[in-house]
This record gives structure tokens, C-alpha cells and sequence, in this order.
């Protein structure tokens, strides 16, 4: 038989360790991390979402490298802008926008269910392949397209800054796409 001093012993060894806390205490939960693009028409803060967490990844790898650095908008069409063929820096070869990349395609799917309504932010890929041949490029919805859903990895949603989406036409720049440092 265990002694009552032994017995208060493990109880305060216990409760000292958390094993008798009634409920369990949750994770701290991390802000979303926020991209900040600042293009010639203002600046865009982009909510990197969880549903693609290596897509979302890859775009940090690129924007942390400042690939999107002085690249321009190669379509503005009604309902989305894209971005991200490093050829748009030459303006002599606009017959060629839209082809290029980092010459790293993801290689991988993360395709979700998301809706996409204005303001998602996805990756584009190539006519005739599919989202596992995506690299560099990104498009920004600006009306919602439900025929996209499922289709094209969504790795963010525009929080401020739709009015300059709207703006945006082709040949505009964007200065540069960084991470908003956490509050």
C-alpha cells in the first residue's frame, strides 16, 4: 500500500507536469503570414492559406529571392491578372510573355476544394498540362470563377488592395512581392 505522502507526492508531480489538467491546452496558433505586392498601381496584401502548404512554400522560396522583383503583369483580362514570367522584364519581347518561369515546376498537385471567388490568388500552369507542371507564374481573380474550383492550386486571397487588382493592365510592374513582418 502506498503511503500518503507518496501519494500527495505523485499528485503534485502530476499536476506540476499538467497530466491532471482537465482540459487540454491548445497549440498558440500563428498569424497567417500576409504577402505585401506593391505594384506601380499600389499595393495588394495577399493571406497565404494552409490548404497547399507546399505550393505555398514554393511561392515564399521565390518571393524570398525577390524573383518577383520588377516583373510585369503579361494578362489582364476581365476576370484575372496573371504574373511571374521573368521574360516581362524585357519589354522588346512581349510577343513571348506568358511562357516563362523559373524553370522549377512544382512537380506536384495540391488542387483543393476552396471556391474561387474574387480575390483568390493560384497558381497558373502551362495549356495542356496540369497543376503539377505550375512554376512561377500566379493568377488573382477579379470575379469569381466557379468553373476554376478544383482545378488550380489557390495559395492565397487578396485582404487589401482589390481596388489596385482592378486597376492593374498588362505591361504594369510590380516593384516587388515581400513578406509583411508578423504584428
Amino acid at each position: 500500500m502506498l503511503q500518503p505522502r507518496v501519494i500527495l507526492a505523485l499528485v503534485g508531480l502530476f499536476a506540476a507536469t499538467g497530466l491532471l489538467q482537465a482540459t487540454p491546452q491548445a497549440p498558440p496558433t500563428q498569424p497567417p503570414t500576409t504577402l505585401v505586392m506593391t505594384t506601380v498601381q499600389g499595393v495588394v496584401e495577399i493571406e497565404l492559406l494552409p490548404d497547399a502548404p507546399r505550393s505555398v512554400a514554393r511561392v515564399l522560396e521565390l518571393v524570398q529571392r525577390n524573383f518577383y522583383r520588377g516583373l510585369r503583369i503579361h494578362l489582364a483580362q476581365p476576370n484575372l491578372i496573371q504574373f511571374g514570367d521573368p521574360a516581362t522584364r524585357n519589354m522588346e519581347t512581349m510577343s513571348s510573355w506568358g511562357h516563362g518561369g523559373s524553370h522549377q515546376q512544382l512537380g506536384f498537385s495540391e488542387v483543393g476544394k476552396r471556391p474561387f471567388t474574387r480575390g483568390i490568388v493560384a497558381y497558373g500552369y502551362p495549356r495542356g498540362e496540369g497543376p503539377e507542371a505550375a512554376d512561377s507564374q500566379l493568377f488573382i481573380l477579379r470575379a469569381n470563377a466557379p468553373a476554376m474550383t478544383g482545378k488550380y492550386v489557390v495559395i492565397g486571397r487578396v485582404t487589401s488592395g482589390m481596388d489596385v487588382v482592378d486597376k492593374l493592365k498588362m505591361t504594369d510592374m510590380i516593384r516587388n512581392i515581400t513578406v509583411k513582418p508578423a504584428a
